[in-house]
This record gives structure tokens, sequence and C-alpha cells, in this order.
């Protein structure tokens, strides 16, 4: 239900329905935390991230993808990388120190 709750959020983040794709991204996060699935709980972290740099959120952008960033430092290092990225083009600085 989590990988649901996050593929109903990422349809309604595409249509722009800014509003019920945050409330699936959340109720995945949630079941995810419960059930204690940390492929699950990045992914909606992740996604609560490009919603909220979508609306211009980005303290909040920052929150949820420094979740999603510590699950997959160990799961995914290639989505680590993506997501450290991310993290840097939000704070300014670009993606043109990133040396690793």
């Amino acid at each position: 239900m989590t990988s649901d709750y996050n593929m109903i959020g990422e349809l309604y983040l595409e249509m722009d329905d800014l509003l019920k794709a945050e409330g699936y991204f959340k109720q995945s996060a949630k079941l995810a935390e419960e059930i204690n699935s940390l492929p699950e709980s990045a992914s909606a972290h992740y996604n609560l991230g490009l919603l909220y740099k979508k609306q211009g959120r980005k303290n909040m952008a920052r929150e949820c993808w420094r979740k999603a960033q510590e699950i997959y430092r160990s799961l995914d290092p290639a989505k680590y990388q993506e997501i450290r990225a991310q993290l840097l083009e939000l704070d300014g600085m670009g993606t043109a120190i990133l040396v690793k």
C-alpha cells in the first residue's frame, strides 16, 4: 500500500494537484515508517521534497530530501548522490563543486 500511495501522489504531482499529492505522499511516508519499509520511506520523502520545491518551500524540501538521503546512503548510492546534487542546487551552490 505504501508504494500505491506514493504512485498516486506522483500522479497528482504530475497533474499539478499539489494538495492531493501531498496527502498521498504523507500517507505513504507514515505507513512506510509504521512497517519499517526503508525504501518506501525514502521514496515518499524524496517525492515530498519535489513537491515542496515546486511550491517554493525550500526548507521543507531540504528537510524531506535529507531524510531520503540518509536512507539512500546505504540502500542506493546513486540515488544518494542524485539527492546530494539536488540539495546543493537548492542551496544555490550548483553542481559544479560536486567531487566525490
